[in-house]
């Protein structure tokens, strides 16, 4: 019965965020410009990363300018929350918390229970709004508004920019005195925390909570990318080239855990097996629970903050 219901809730998103598509693709693809940015050898941000320069408000909210410069304003100030573990907070480690597509909600609404209940085992955690999410979406006429859309460049470019935050991010922690830090992200954010442990040596260890990990299959089995799907069938754009598969992290694997849900209709369980073997043995710990309905679970919660809180 509850394998029904989380399956149900899954397609229903998948089919809710597909209606609200348009019709037909309002931007160019520019497939080859987004190709030579991904071959670009600083696409990961490069060898060095500068601190974020942090202007801080009250409870914690924070932003700071990006270091890439997308064409729209909104887009390029960086927001999040820091949630401090007690008053030594900047000597203790620190977990930043990478939100899915989308996921305005969670980040609102679940995402800081994640972040307390990292802090009521002395860990900092650290909340980011990724490009074209929640303050940060562009409301231009004309403007791209969605991480994903038939504008093949700007999705890369959205990519390029959401490594560069959480690395600038990472490297502010540092130097307020934070001895590890930690990635925990989901789906979108478990993929864009992929792509960064595989070609940067920022991270201490990262915990992966059903992360799209083959996103030539993602295009394919999920309606609301139809844009994207289109405009790489259009231009032959290879979208195989962004699958973790295949990418060899420089994380140990004992240093990295995935979070799967038995259930899940985006990010299909087999997919994350492999992705685990395919890493050395990354353990994997799978829940009865669909994409959506692990955000809101107690336990994935617990058992990843324990999990970091025995490595950190």
């Amino acid at each position: 019965m509850f394998s029904f219901l989380n399956k149900a809730l899954d397609r229903w998103v998948i089919a809710t965020a597909a209606a609200r598509l348009p019709a037909e693709p309002r931007f160019e693809a520019r497939a080859r410009e987004a190709e030579a940015l991904l071959e670009r050898g600083d696409f990961h941000g490069g060898d060095a990363v500068k601190p974020a320069a942090m202007d801080f408000a009250e409870e914690g909210a924070f932003e700071f300018r990006s270091a890439f410069a997308s064409p729209w304003e909104s887009n390029n100030t960086v927001r999040g929350r820091l949630f401090r573990a007690g008053k030594n907070w900047s000597s203790r480690p620190a977990v930043i918390l990478v939100h899915g597509y989308n996921a305005d909600p969670a980040y609102l609404g679940v995402m800081p229970e994640w972040a307390r209940r990292l802090t009521w085992r002395g860990i900092n955690g650290v909340l980011l709004e990724l490009p074209f999410h929640l303050s940060r979406r562009p409301r231009e006429r004309g403007a791209v508004r969605d991480f994903l859309s038939s504008d093949l460049l700007a999705i890369a470019q959205a990519t390029h920019q959401s490594l560069l935050d959480i690395r600038a991010l990472i490297a502010w922690l540092r130097w307020q005195g934070a001895p590890t830090v930690g990635l925990w992200g989901n789906s979108l954010g478990g993929w864009l925390e992929g792509l960064l442990v595989c070609h940067c040596d920022d991270a201490d260890c990262a915990a992966f909570l059903t992360p799209v990990s083959r996103m030539d299959r993602a295009l394919v089995e999920l309606d609301f990318a139809g844009l994207v799907r289109k405009a790489a069938e259009a231009t032959g754009f290879e979208v195989g080239r962004l699958n973790l598969e295949g990418l060899r992290p420089r994380l140990p694997a004992e240093r990295m855990l995935i979070v799967a849900g038995r259930d899940d209709q985006f990010a299909p369980l087999e997919t994350l097996h492999r992705l685990a073997d395919d890493w050395g043995g990354v353990e994997t710990q799978v829940l009865s629970h669909g994409h959506i309905s692990i955000l809101k679970s107690e336990d994935a919660a617990d058992r990843t903050a324990n999990w970091f809180w025995d490595r950190m």
